[in-house]
């Protein structure tokens, strides 16, 4: 792992407004000599060094604001993002809310340890979502805090909750072993602070105590707790083929893909298990420990009925994984995936196993628990390990290192049992986002009056429409929410109304105003509307043209022919 680098340039909100202004009024490439022509009337400071001015950037190009041409060239031309272009709006209006939305969105979907364009960093830590999950977990943050445990993550391979343990008990000790480092004046997160994300909150040893601002702490708590302290990023240029899905799932050993319904989470973890030993199961609200790991039922020995220990998916692949354990260097992977991991009541299908998904560098569990005397005394048995057993050693359960835990998770599900953050955190989370590029999902929807319509189309439209109206992510639609490849790749009117309409009735525009769901005369419309008959043909057509302005597939393009 490299080194990490953090932007070091002004944070200052005028300096910020200033950069933005520009490139937000040139909605286009700028050169250097231009943005620093500009730069030095927009500040007045007309003496500084030209590189004075360029470095301005560093801090919007970070947060994914500004984009270079060339990410490899200094000199690069460079424009405002879509994203930008939606927090510089939101910044002019005073829009808390769609502001913090943004920013949101930017620490979940960007990776800033490496691959940020005008800093040169090459590490696995993520800072400004390092930074904002110990303001969580310890209550408020100080820069000089900060700086000591990145020093101590980056250059002394620390461990984030023994770091964190550490700060919490200096702080009832009194003892302040920090001093000033390169990483004590963040200023990725004063520029969180002078956006309203962040606020200061009075100072304790001379040093300002931060935190989270209220509002996004009651709005995203959820979100915020979910963020990303490592990242799992791919180069880019490299394959996305099995052998990168194989190089992630040695690294990772507890990891839920998350995103929007369709955008392939599933597929993500069939690329990495296919083929492979594999365990799989979809927990629901009904499913609990003893459907997990195993429990006596009734079972019967010729006429008789007796009672012995069954055990279920958990048990058995942590059985095999331990039979399949070579040595702690040469392994082979034995994976147990599990789907719809949230709609479950984690707590209760886990139990105290949660704690073995504390792993060591080594990828074993770093805690051992003991197990249930039943469990034990079949563990023990010769239908598992046939006696005493470094996966029973003194009745005590670990997990293998080549025991690997996959799971899926939909954004959009109401989980009747949220997972409580102690469960979360042992977890690595990938974000699976919505590809509307994705050739093999390039979908026609084929309404019954001959119109059609492109579905990756539709999703670039729906999905900004989601995000304006909910200002969430969560409900957008994936690419792959409808399959259509085994049906010459079309969508029938009928299976789009059935599926996409009915969701984005009943489960994203249910409570909201001003929706897709209004008539040409500013009725709102009801679901039974597409079912009535003749309506349905021109409601659908209304909704995807008048609406949503998409056009027809079927309309000619006017071509020339050189004759007059």
């Amino acid at each position: 792992m490299g080194k990490l680098i953090i932007p070091k340039n002004s944070a200052d909100r005028k300096d910020l407004d200033a950069c933005f202004g520009i490139y937000f009024e040139a909605n286009d490439w700028v050169t250097n000599e231009v943005l620093i022509e500009k730069m030095k009337d927009a500040l007045g400071l007309p003496h500084q060094e030209p590189q004075a001015y360029t470095k301005k950037t560093q801090i919007l190009a970070y947060y994914g604001f500004i984009e270079w041409e060339d990410k490899s060239n200094s000199q690069s031309r460079r424009k405002i993002t879509e994203s930008g272009i939606r927090f510089y709006n939101a910044l002019n209006a005073g829009d808390e809310k769609a502001l913090f939305s943004e920013i949101i969105n930017t620490l979940e979907r960007l990776t800033f340890g490496r691959n940020v364009c005008g800093c040169d960093s090459d590490s696995d830590f993520e800072p400004p979502q390092i930074f904002i999950r110990c303001v969580l977990a310890l209550g408020y943050l100080t820069y000089l805090e900060y700086g000591f445990l990145l020093l101590e993550l980056e250059e002394n391979n620390g461990n984030i909750f023994d770091l964190l343990t550490l700060i919490a008990t200096n702080r009832i000790t009194g003892n302040k072993p920090y001093t000033s480092n390169r990483y004590s004046d963040p200023k990725v997160i004063l520029a969180l602070i002078n956006w309203g994300f962040l606020q200061n909150d009075g100072k304790v040893a001379g040093n300002n105590k931060i935190i989270i601002n209220p509002l996004v702490l009651a709005t995203y708590a959820d979100k915020l707790q979910k963020l990303k302290i490592f990242n799992n990023v791919i180069p880019d240029g490299t394959s996305t083929g099995d052998e990168d899905s194989e190089s992630i799932s040695l690294d990772i050993h507890n990891v839920i893909y998350y995103g929007s319904p369709g955008t392939g989470k599933s597929h993500k973890a069939d690329e990495i298990t296919n083929g492979k030993a594999v365990q799989k199961v979809t927990f629901h609200p009904d499913y609990d420990y003893h459907s997990f790991v195993g429990g006596y039922k009734p079972t019967m020995d010729g006429d008789k009925i007796t009672y012995k220990f069954v055990p279920q998916i958990f048990t058995k692949i942590y059985v095999d994984a331990w039979k399949n354990l070579v040595s702690a260097d040469e392994t082979k992977p034995f994976y147990l995936q599990i789907e719809e991991i949230n709609r479950g009541n984690c707590a209760e299908i886990f139990g105290d196993l949660f704690q073995l998904l504390d792993r060591d560098k080594d990828g074993f569990s770093k805690y051992e628990v003991t197990a249930e005397e039943e469990l034990c005394k079949y563990l023990l048995s010769d239908k598992a390990f046939g006696g005493n057993h470094p996966g029973i050693e003194n009745g005590k359960l670990r997990f293998p290192n080549n025991l690997k835990i996959i799971a899926t998770m939909n954004t959009s599900d109401q989980s009747l049992f949220p997972m409580d953050s102690a469960f979360k955190r042992r977890w690595d989370w990938i974000y699976v986002p919505i590809d509307t590029d994705c050739k093999f999902s390039d979908f026609t929807i084929q309404l019954e009056n001959g119109k059609a319509f492109g579905w990756l189309s539709f999703l670039k439209v729906i999905n900004e429409e989601i995000f304006e109206i909910t200002k969430s992510q969560d409900k957008q639609i994936g690419n792959w929410f409808i399959d259509a490849q085994n049906s010459g790749k079309v969508i029938s009117e009928s299976t789009f109304v059935n599926k996409v309409i009915f969701y984005l009735w009943n489960d994203v525009f249910k409570d909201e105003e001003n929706t897709i769901f209004k008539s040409a005369d500013g009725k709102n419309l009801t679901y039974t509307s597409f079912f009535e008959n003749g309506v349905s043909n021109n409601l659908v057509s209304y909704i995807l043209e008048e609406r949503l302005k998409l056009t027809d597939l079927n309309k000619a393009v006017p071509t020339t022919t050189g004759e007059e």
